[in-house]
């Protein structure tokens, strides 16, 4: 990742955790800038998980959605742990630098 995705009002679609692969998705409808109303489908792909943990608020999820229902996010640079901050939830991920696309 060479720069940090700009995810403050995405709407999460889904979560999908793979165990085998050691991979975690997190699916958004994203603003690509602070400046655009409009979202795009993105996909944050965190390879090589090693750890995750988190609390996930679906009733603020889904009460949030049309403001949009996350916060902010922390990603690592290289290996290490990234924070995705939801309304009222975190999840941390212990993984390689994600992958956005």
């Amino acid at each position: 990742m060479t720069e940090k995705a700009y995810l403050h009002d995405a709407n999460v679609t889904s979560i999908e955790i793979d165990v085998v692969e050691k991979v975690l998705r997190l699916n958004v409808n994203r603003h690509l800038s602070p400046s655009t109303r409009e979202r795009v489908a993105s996909t944050i792909e965190f390879r090589n998980v090693q750890s995750f943990s988190g609390v996930v608020d679906f009733m603020a999820l889904a009460s949030n959605a049309w403001a949009g229902n996350v916060e902010d996010w922390e990603p690592s640079n290289g290996f290490g742990l990234n924070y995705v901050y939801f309304a009222r939830g975190v999840c941390s991920i212990y993984s390689d630098e994600p992958v956005v696309s």
